[in-house]
């Protein structure tokens, strides 16, 4: 089975985060996996700083967790995917992760943090995009409406959250809502909590892309 961590943040953006990219990716092949996301929180605070410089700039400053980890991914033998955590603070303090995305594609699209999940629906689906709300059920998140959404993260593995999990699980059975599952790893303590497996490797973006489409995947919690 081809194991891959759909929810991983590195400290050289999210500052949230206390593991580097390099470590990040070491720890992961160490501990079975296959693959991982790397999924940097995209929001108005990345770009508190950086408002003034160039758009092309702040995109490489924002890829550069994913870059590093894509890197030593190439050296050790584990697929790195691109994704990220994108909110829209003038909106709620939901999260949402983005699976898809390029480098060409955020460069098209400046401050994507700026805008509402409405607006961001039709980027998405324009662009092949798909959109999954993060824990949805901690604390100040609020659920939106099925049709703005591809699915919904059933399992979340960060201990120190209340993510309520078994209450989402059944939230997106009842609605039918994709679902996702990853470690929501910002350090060593989240490592491989979860993910999923597929039977068959994944080897691109568009691959993965498209197996969380078709749900053809069997959700791993440590």
């Amino acid at each position: 089975m081809f194991k891959t961590d759909l929810h991983v943040h590195t400290s050289e953006v999210s500052m949230c985060a206390d593991i580097g990219a390099v470590t990040a990716v070491r720890l992961y092949k160490e501990a079975g996996f296959d693959g991982i996301v790397i999924t940097n929180h995209y929001h108005s605070l990345f770009f508190e700083s950086r408002r003034e410089n160039a758009w092309e700039d702040n995109v490489d400053q924002l890829l550069r967790g994913y870059r590093i980890a894509k890197g030593e991914g190439d050296k050790v033998g584990l697929k790195v995917f691109c994704g990220m955590e994108l909110s829209f603070y003038g909106e709620n303090r939901n999260d949402y992760l983005i699976y898809g995305i390029t480098r060409d594609f955020l460069v098209g699209y400046p401050y994507l943090c700026d805008i509402c999940l409405a607006d961001f629906r039709k980027i998405a689906d324009e662009n092949g995009l798909m959109i999954f709300q993060a824990h949805p059920f901690r604390r100040w998140m609020t659920m939106m409406p099925p049709k703005m959404l591809d699915g919904i993260e059933t399992f979340n593995g960060h201990a120190r959250h209340k993510s309520y999990n078994p209450a989402v699980e059944l939230y997106a059975e009842l609605n039918g809502f994709k679902h996702i599952a990853g470690s929501d790893c910002h350090d060593i303590t989240n490592v491989g909590t979860s993910g999923i497996m597929t039977e068959h490797p994944v080897a691109t973006d568009e691959e993965l892309v498209d197996v969380i489409r078709s749900q053809d995947f069997e959700i791993y919690r440590k």
